[in-house]
């Protein structure tokens, strides 16, 4: 049964709140969120992740419903640059996780995997994610996403994030097999690539229980995909499960 939006706000709200109770976990001194301040750990979190395309004045000011008792944005920016982006990352596994149904084909989790180019703030000061694009030395800067996606219960399991410059869609895509076995080490899945991730595989591919290790021909050894996880991988999803 699927949940409604109520009760995904309150579960997105138990997961910050669970965090809230070790914040020094997610920061580099453990003195940071000790004590009781206008934007606490929570709300750092929240108030972060409900931004949109305004400018953070105005973000803060919608966050806390233009409240005369509002934080500058410039104690938020403080606040937020003492959290690691670990602090992110935990917070969208914990929620994915109590969100996503159980949802099977054939006894399969079913996953479409695809990469996504983001363009962030124009920095030429940091060479991983700035890139010149013509001969006058202009360039941008961008971040690659990897995604996982449920197909049953339309949701996104997992992110690999990649600067422009160190692109590896392989890599990610194994760290997406060995963070899906770690976490459900007698499962099954179907995992579907794009095109673009083509030299990952050849068609067909399968990783069993019994055969630790992965080598894809063209490829170089896929040490990092050992786990023992029942995986299927097909560039044609369609044809797969019709032949199962």
């Amino acid at each position: 049964m699927s949940k409604s939006s109520n009760r995904i706000k309150e579960i997105l709200f138990d997961c910050v709140n669970s965090m809230s109770e070790n914040p020094w976990i997610y920061t580099d001194q453990i003195s940071h969120f000790s004590r009781k301040r206008k934007i606490p750990f929570s709300d750092t979190i929240l108030s972060t992740i409900c931004m949109q395309r305004s400018s953070s004045k105005k973000e803060i000011l919608n966050y806390y419903d233009f409240r005369t008792d509002t934080p500058t944005h410039s104690a938020l920016i403080q606040q937020r640059n003492k959290l690691k982006p670990s602090a992110f990352e935990d917070l969208f596994y914990r929620f994915t996780n109590a969100v996503t149904p159980d949802l099977r084909y054939k006894g399969y989790r079913l996953f479409a995997v695809d990469g996504s180019d983001i363009y962030i703030p124009r920095n030429p000061g940091d060479p991983d994610t700035y890139r010149i694009t013509d001969v006058y030395g202009k360039g941008f800067n961008m971040l690659h996403l990897n995604a996982a996606y449920d197909l049953a219960s339309k949701l996104y399991t997992d992110v690999i994030i990649q600067p422009v410059n160190h692109i590896n869609e392989y890599s990610a895509m194994c760290d997406m097999i060995d963070r899906y076995a770690q976490l459900h080490p007698d499962d099954k899945a179907v995992l579907s690539p794009t095109a673009a991730m083509f030299p990952l595989m050849f068609l067909r591919m399968r990783l069993k229980m019994e055969s630790p290790s992965l080598s894809v021909p063209g490829n170089p050894p896929a040490e990092a995909c050992s786990q023992n996880l029942n995986c299927l991988m097909s560039l044609n999803l369609t044809s797969l499960l019709n032949d199962g």
